[in-house]
């Protein structure tokens, strides 16, 4: 039986995170290893009051919104720790999912979405972010729906 060979495509570069091998920093890991070795933390049902909307009532009476969000994170220190300063401390990331929602004056969901990915992002090690923003009740007529987005956003050293 001939082994199998590997294209290029099926590898990606990830930097080492000290591993104590005397070689380059880089290491070719295979786009599936690298899927099966990511580590998250999810938060559902933020549910939040906040003022965006197209509509001027929506402005000045508000509505609900739901916010869910997986960080991307390495868990792999916290795992075998156990304390809190190895990992996110995901108060941190609620807080500022409610602040984002308080505060902020857009029209569009979508733009609100990109808000509170760019603070989740900003949060010490996460690496990537997948935010959903949920208007439950949005004001359209004849319509008993939910309206959502969800964006996914990351941090990429370079453009495959």
């Amino acid at each position: 039986m001939r082994p199998t060979i590997s294209r290029r495509s099926d590898f990606v570069e990830k930097p080492s995170r000290g591993c104590g091998c005397s070689h380059a920093s880089i290491h070719r890991v295979s786009k599936k290893q690298q899927e099966l070795t990511v580590d998250r933390i999810y938060i559902s049902q933020v549910r939040c009051y906040g003022y965006i909307g197209l509509l001027a009532e929506e402005k000045v009476l508000g509505q609900w919104f739901e916010v869910d969000a997986t960080l991307d994170i390495d868990l792999a220190a916290a795992g075998q720790s156990d304390r809190i300063a190895d990992t996110l401390d995901y108060r941190a990331a609620i807080e500022h999912i409610r602040q984002t929602v308080a505060s902020s004056k857009v029209d569009l969901i979508e733009r609100l979405a990109q808000q509170i990915a760019d603070g989740l992002l900003a949060l010490a090690g996460v690496e990537g972010v997948c935010v959903r923003v949920t208007k439950p009740a949005a004001p359209i007529p004849e319509f008993a729906g939910k309206i959502a987005v969800e964006i996914r956003r990351g941090r990429f050293s370079e453009p495959a």
